[in-house]
């Protein structure tokens, strides 16, 4: 059974002080325990205000290094690519070494290749922290209503027809073996996803937000 902790917050400005801050108390524990802080970032509107609040960070960006939740089978430069949306407002403004910055690459033909191609560069690694969220219809990261997830693998490349082209994603799975897991979610249209989840039983076909097993929930404006 799921086990989600839901935090609410009265304004933005609440919301992304407390992310922030959530955020720098696991890095300083992360760098002081292993040495760096190994974060799996997720896309959209929500998260973007928290990924430019960062910016104003007093960390060693040298000591943080940063994957990708899942990824659109575009361009990096395309508007709606998640590095792009993350490099223009957290990557280009900090002293962040190329290095540390582990994209998913989808200039390759073929969006499974690229996907095991990922998988092959996590390894056996384990994230300190993951951002997910949650849409109106209850998908994460990539993983959309009638997916199903193959169990063996740690990423993998899906068409979604609704959407009309190939998306990467992080398995629950493995998602779920982060130290720390937090869905960001904002707006009244994912109200009734969440009374559901925090409530009943769990339909992960048609609720893929319920593969996720343990995990804060930072709200506001729902």
């Amino acid at each position: 059974m799921a086990k989600y902790t839901l935090i609410e917050f009265p304004s933005e400005q609440e919301f992304i002080d407390h992310a922030v801050a959530d955020f720098m108390r696991l890095a300083t524990d992360a760098i002081a325990a292993r040495g760096k802080f190994s974060v799996a970032l997720s896309g959209g509107g929500t998260p973007k205000a928290i990924y430019e609040a960062l910016v104003k960070l007093d960390i060693d960006w040298t000591k943080v290094h940063f994957y990708f939740g899942d990824e659109r089978y575009v361009s990096h430069v395309d508007p709606m690519s998640n590095f792009a949306m993350v490099q223009k407002s957290l990557f280009c403004h900090i002293n962040l070494p190329n290095p540390n910055i582990h994209s998913i690459n989808t200039d390759q033909p073929d969006p499974h290749e690229a996907a095991k191609a990922y998988e092959n560069h996590i390894g056996d690694m384990r994230f300190d922290l993951v951002y997910l969220g949650i849409g109106a219809d209850g998908h994460t990261a990539s993983i959309f209503p009638g997916i199903l997830v193959p169990e063996n693998q740690k990423v993998s490349a899906f068409y979604v027809h609704k959407l009309g082209g190939y998306r990467i994603s992080l398995l629950p799975n493995f998602i779920n073996t982060a130290h720390q897991i937090r869905f960001l979610v904002s707006g009244a249209s994912k109200k009734p996803v969440l009374e559901y989840i925090m409530q009943e039983p769990e339909l992960p076909l048609k609720y893929p937000c319920q593969l996720i097993r343990a995990c804060e929930i930072l709200a506001h404006a729902i």
